[in-house]
């Protein structure tokens, strides 16, 4: 037997290149991804990571605090500069910076500028 090496693992979604890829965390329960052999693809330095949704994304925080979101290689598509960051929903996430509430695409650029109180 060996000791467990991991504290979490999330589902596994496709990495479309035949393989899968999950958020997990460490025994210290700092988060990364991992492939479907167990491997990390980005080593856990982050505190939170989430499921990767069916646009290949996953929600992560930085150590600042501030929310991006991973492709399934397990780097950063939308750098995390985001105050508050939500699940896509018809391509657009509602997102939070210091001006507000507003909406992105999966690129991260703002398609409906961020300038409300509250969106969902």
């Amino acid at each position: 037997m060996r000791a467990p090496e991991l504290s979490a693992v999330g589902v596994f979604h496709p990495d479309g290149r035949g393989g899968f890829v999950a958020p997990a965390a460490d025994q210290e329960g700092r988060c990364g991804y991992l492939d479907h052999r167990g491997a990390w693809l980005a080593e856990p330095a982050l505190p939170y990571t989430e499921a990767f949704e069916d646009n290949g994304l996953s929600r992560f925080q930085a150590e600042d605090g501030r929310w991006g979101y991973a492709g399934t290689d397990g780097t950063p598509v939308i750098p995390a500069t985001l105050t508050e960051a939500h699940v896509f929903h018809h391509g657009l996430a509602a997102a939070r910076t210091e001006d507000g509430m507003g909406y992105i695409d999966a690129t991260g650029r703002f398609v409906i500028r961020p300038q409300y109180t509250a969106a969902g």
